[in-house]
């Protein structure tokens, strides 16, 4: 009977949970800690409760501060993308029948990107100085008022200079370098080049307290997990984990 009264409460979360995911969500917060400022597309002020389990929309804004980390999967094949400190995005995209076409507009900051294998659309990074194309890969993204990093881990990236409008492909273990005078450049990956990066983004990366979405935190609550099971254009299938209390 107890086993059967805690399926029950389990199967509820479940359905409330998504019961709230809205046909307009283009993705799902699966990790925020620090401090986070978001901007709903249909607000003009920023808010502090961007947390796990928080939808996001087409033209939601994104910035985050010195100590503040965003990780978030889109719905339809699980793509990951990991906002690190002091970074400003927007997040935009489509949703056709089947995809979402999507796309990352970003201001500056960190970003470290795992992207599933698109259908026809490419994914679109673009910043102020770059325009970069993506299929399906995994790379690292830094970017200020000097220009754009990329560094590769798996995968084709195609980059252009929006200056000069100069195409240079990034693949694993090269890093291209952007820049606003119009210079576009790769070359092999150093440790000197990396592992600055690679520090900044595994103290971000450090497990913290679980934020829940529903309700206020309570001493000796039970952590469950939803996962979501995408898939992308190969057919692979992905799972996207929130956790969340009873």
């Amino acid at each position: 009977m107890f086993n059967n009264i805690i399926k029950y409460k389990f199967l509820l979360s479940l359905v409330f949970i998504s019961f709230l995911i809205n046909k307009e969500t283009l993705a799902i917060v699966t990790k925020s800690t620090g401090d986070v400022k978001y901007k709903n597309y249909l607000s003009n002020e920023f808010e502090n409760e961007l947390k796990m389990g928080s939808q996001l929309f087409n033209n939601d804004l994104i910035v985050t501060d010195s100590d503040g980390f965003v990780k978030f999967s889109y719905l339809d094949d699980g793509t990951t993308i990991k906002i690190h400190h002091d970074s400003e995005l927007y997040v935009r995209g489509q949703i056709n029948k089947k995809s979402i076409s999507k796309r990352i507009n970003m201001s500056n900051g960190l970003l470290k990107l795992d992207i599933s294998k698109q259908n026809d659309d490419e994914f679109m990074v673009i910043t102020p100085t770059s325009v970069a194309s993506v299929k399906g890969t995994s790379f690292i993204l830094e970017s200020n008022e000097d220009g754009d990093k990329f560094f590769g881990y798996e995968g084709t990236v195609e980059i252009r200079n929006k200056e000069s409008n100069k195409i240079v492909k990034l693949s694993k273990n090269l890093k291209v370098t952007s820049g606003i005078d119009g210079t576009i450049d790769s070359q092999i990956v150093t440790p000197a080049d990396i592992n600055p990066i690679e520090t900044f983004i595994e103290f971000d990366e450090e497990e913290q307290p679980i934020e829940n979405y529903f309700e206020e935190e309570i001493e000796n609550q039970t952590i469950n997990e939803l996962i979501i099971k995408v898939y992308n254009s190969d057919g692979e299938e992905r799972e996207i984990i929130i956790k969340y209390n009873e």
